[in-house]
């Protein structure tokens, strides 16, 4: 297979997007040839189909058509085969997975409930599927074409399938116009990307079936898009430059050609392209702040995107593609040492160096925080994004006043050691001094002919250093504006200068991977340092100017320096990802670094090791939910579950964190205490069901039978049984003491995501994908009795406590309230924007809480029906909710793993409860 080699850019939008023009393409460094396997590019397509919708939506109209066709005695030979052929293609491709072998023997009706699933399903497999069942599931619609009676049997199942899928997108649409309005229109809250092509499509499509109001939010949104696609325009060559100087815009290399054609991604623009058409660059969109560059790291689970620089010869694993808005790219010490300043993704943070506790966080830049240093007072400390630059009070965290001149990103800025003046560099290739007490441009300086990425003063202020992507280091006059020389020897960009503290040497680092020393008075070079493996992003004297701490980019590690010998004193690791920043503290006996694994690490400098870890530049991107929250018996502690895979135990009062459980491979579903409130049980997306000492925090044992994800698990009242509910479709009863199974209980067509005991035991009730409710005897495990009235799945039931009344929270927004012994629906009531996820009675019955994907509580009256208040406060869905024993609190758990407790009297929030972090 021929390689073509040409380069990915990682721009400020977190888009990996090829850049095809002829005049860019001397910004990307040579890549040497490498070997792609036939598996990633197929893993890569597949996931481009499945963001188009459309040959994937031809497999299972095939699959639905073919059943159909299939069954009857008319079928020609040539259509049942085929069919068959699909179906143990599928089974084959998906050996492992029970949804994918159940789908192929499904009915019709089945196959087209379960779709988005087992799309799901798909694209998490990442499979090497060649095409094949494409052009089989093609295959077989081209028979079914030509035998009497099968157009109308493709055209009945697809217009179905359209029309199934044109309602869950109308779902997702109303969703975004709930996060829309709740922000009062923030900019961040339109359709963007896929969604956005998506619901562009559907309005030219059947514009009859959508509202004004959704109309106009999509022309809204259409109309946001186009504005920034005109200010991108602008940007474009910056920031593509800009992608090349920062470790997060490291080369991605993927442009492969076979005999049919080239593939390769481009711009989200470029979307709509039929696959099967392109010739030359199609594209794959990562956007949305890097989100999608996780669905993309997904659907190549098994493959590895290689990364490649000149002169370097590093693979990078898909494990290796960090969370981009997480990283802290800039770190500083205050004068004093006492506190550290990182910066991130729209936010600044202030840290306690001593006990290593956030601050505050400050936060008013529209991008990337690339600078950040204090005055040298302490006092005032000043920040540089997207042409801004902002000086801020440290004491209060207020806003002094926006800087603004450049044109580009503000990669540097240094204080004057009297603090009076300010510098700054930018990729306008400019250079700025600012009067700090005014913010009044004093002068600009230029000279360089491409971005200012370092700019320094010397130790007396009446010299300035600049270093650039053109691959020159400049000194100027800072009295006068004039420059005083030119040094040369960088093959590449000069990401990082300093002075040292006696300010006649300078250091450098470049993107050729080399260290150099110069001589400030002659300009000559004294040496030159080598020894990391790959770009050096940030180089520092120690305050008694006899070391130099360095980073690099793919090593992701921190070299110190003997300055006089020129010789390496050590390696320091620890961090996951590249380190983009690295300081000194004022006694120089410790180190702080900031990488793009999200953290910020403290140093001993003599001796090497890691003081401490802080975290907390993550709040754009964490996006893990917590999936279950539970009291305890006595009120006193909290249980949480996230798809982070841990468990959390919480001290109500207080909202401190007890403990952490971890031992389950994926994440935690459901948790549960026992009824004594000793032991906890936990149910996973990995299968399996475990048992915890609530005391100790010890696995006692772990349970195992289902054939998927674990989604309810429930102690029975006097705490001896367990049960379980699956997406295998099965409900399973446990002894607790022998951790046996007891029996399994079948009868749904779908998963069961939630099963609970009634107050006497007697009796269980399991809701389902399939659209029921279910009453099974827990004695005998015979099912006594289905309710049916949902029109969509079934995501939670309980039992009211006196154990009459059933209450019910559906895919549909509703809330259905059922008799527990004849299994008539007694009411439905309304409210929710969106799915219901959770439904709770209060310990003494009178109220109902429901939980929804549209971020809302609500608390009814159990006897009425009728909304009594609506509790606002978290930004996501809510997926789990549950009252305190004494019913006087209420705890809720949501995305980027946020709990709350409420007061159920007044609907205020007490605190939030947050330390889930991704494992």
């Amino acid at each position: 297979m021929a390689i073509f080699v040409n380069c990915f850019c990682l721009e400020r939008t977190n888009q990996l997007s090829l850049l095809p023009d002829k005049d860019l393409v001397d910004l990307c460094p040579p890549i040497e040839p490498y070997q792609v396997t036939k598996n990633q590019i197929e893993s890569a397509i597949f996931y481009w189909e499945y963001q188009t919708m459309e040959p994937i939506s031809l497999i299972f109209a095939a699959l639905t058509a073919g059943a159909v066709a299939a069954a009857k005695d008319t079928a020609e030979q040539g259509v049942k085969d085929t069919y068959q052929g699909l179906k143990t293609l599928i089974k084959r491709k998906f050996a492992n997975d029970p949804l994918a072998q159940a789908m192929v023997e499904a009915k019709p009706e089945d196959i087209k409930k379960d779709e988005g699933l087992l799309k799901d399903k798909i694209v998490e497999a990442g499979v090497d599927k060649d095409n094949e069942i494409t052009k089989l599931a093609q295959d077989l619609l081209d028979k079914l074409q030509e035998q009497p009676g099968g157009q109308q049997i493709i055209t009945q199942n697809i217009s179905l399938d359209t029309d199934r899928i044109f309602r869950a997108w109308q779902e997702r649409l109303r969703g975004a116009m709930g996060q829309w309005q709740k922000t009062q229109g923030d900019e961040g809250s339109w359709l963007r990307g896929a969604a956005l092509a998506e619901a562009e499509e559907q309005l030219k499509q059947r514009p009859e079936d959508i509202s004004q109001s959704e109309q106009d939010f999509i022309k809204r949104s259409l109309q946001e898009r186009e504005r920034i696609k005109q200010a991108e325009a602008a940007r474009r060559r910056r920031e593509i430059r800009t992608a090349w100087r920062i470790a997060a815009g490291s080369l991605v290399a993927l442009v492969v050609s076979t005999g049919s054609g080239l593939m390769a991604w481009q711009k989200t623009q470029q979307a709509e392209l039929n696959l099967a058409n392109a010739r030359g660059f199609s594209s794959l969109s990562l956007s949305d702040k890097g989100k999608e560059l996780d669905t993309f790291v997904e659907a190549i689970k098994a493959g590895k995107t290689l990364q490649k620089q000149h002169k370097y010869d590093t693979e990078v694993t898909n494990e290796e593609l960090p969370e981009f808005t997480s990283s802290v790219i800039s770190v500083n010490f205050s004068p004093d040492g006492r506190t550290l300043v990182s910066g991130s993704w729209e936010s600044i943070k202030l840290w306690n160096v001593e006990t290593g506790e956030e601050i505050r966080t400050l936060q008013g830049h529209d991008g990337w925080v690339y600078s950040l240093n204090f005055s040298p007072d302490g006092k005032t400390l000043v920040s540089g994004s997207w042409e801004n630059i902002k000086l801020w009070n440290v004491e209060t965290g207020e806003e002094i006043r926006t800087l603004q001149g450049h044109d580009g990103w503000v990669h540097s800025l240094n204080f004057s050691p009297d603090g009076k003046t300010l510098v700054s560099g930018s990729d306008d290739n400019t250079i700025k001094l600012w009067n700090v007490e005014t913010g009044e441009l004093i002068r600009t300086l230029k000279g360089h002919d491409s971005t200012v990425l370092s700019v320094n003063f010397s130790p007396d202020g009446k010299t300035l250093v600049s270093g650039s992507d053109d691959g020159t280091i400049k000194l100027w006059n800072v009295e006068k504006g004039q420059e005083i020389r030119t040094l040369k020897g960088h093959d590449g960009w000069v990401h990082s200068l300093n002075f040292s503290p006696d300010g006649k040497t300078l250091v450098s680092g470049s993107q050729d991977g080399t260290i150099k020393l110069w001589n400030v008075e002659t300009g000559e070079l004294i040496r030159t340092l080598k020894g990391h493996d790959s770009y050096v992003l940030s180089v520092n004297f120690s305050p008694d100017g006899k070391t130099l701490v360095s980073v690099a980019g793919y090593d992701k590690t921190i070299k110190l320096w003997n300055v006089e010998k020129g010789q390496e004193i050590r390696t320091l690791k620890g961090h996951d990802s590249y380190v983009l920043s690295v300081n000194f503290s004022p006694d120089g006996k410790t180190l702080v670094s900031g990488s793009q694994d999200g953290t910020i690490k403290l140093w001993n400098v003599e001796k090497g090791q890691e003081i401490r870890t802080l975290k907390g530049n993550d709040d754009n991107v964490a996006d893990d939910y917590v999936t279950s929250v539970n009291f305890s018996p006595d009120g006193k502690t909290l249980v949480s579950g996230s798809d982070d895979k841990t468990i959390k135990l919480w001290n109500v009062e207080t909202g401190e964190l007890i403990r952490t459980l971890q031992g389950h491979d994926s994440d935690v579903w459901s948790v549960n205490f026992s009824p004594d409130g000793k032991t906890l049980v936990s149910g996973s997306g990995d299968g399996t069901i475990k048992l915890w000492n609530v005391e100790t925090g010890q696995e006692i044992r772990t349970l195992q039978g289902h054939d998927s994800y674990v989604t309810s698990v429930n102690f029975s009242p006097d705490g001896k049984t367990l049960v379980s509910g699956s997406v295998d479709g099965t409900i399973k009863l446990w002894n607790v003491e022998t951790g046996q199974e007891i029996r399994t209980l079948q009868g749904h067509d779908d998963y069961v995501r939630s099963v609970n005991f009634s107050p006497d035991g007697k009796t269980l009730v399991s809701g389902s994908g399939d659209n029921t409710i279910k009453l099974w005897n827990v004695e005998t495990g015979e099912e006594i009795r289905t309710l049916k009235g949902n029109d969509s799945s079934v995501y939670s039931v309980n039992f009211s406590p006196d154990g009459k009344t059933l209450v019910s929270g559906s895919y549909d927004g509703t809330i259905k309230l059922w008799n527990g012994s004849t299994g008539k629906e007694i009411r439905t009531l309304k409210g929710h924007d969106s799915t219901v996820y959770s439904v709770n009675f209060s310990p003494d019955g009178k109220t109902l809480v429901s939980g929804s994907y549209d971020g809302t509580i609500k608390l009814w009256n159990g006897s009425t029906g009728k909304e009594i208040r609506t509790l606002k406060g978290h930004d996501s869905p809510v997926w789990s909710l549950n009252f305190s024993p004494n019913g006087k609190t209420l705890v809720s758990g949501s995305r980027y793993n946020t709990i709350k407790l409420w007061n159920v009297e007044t609907g205020e929030e007490i605190r939030t409860l947050r330390e889930h972090d991704d494992c």
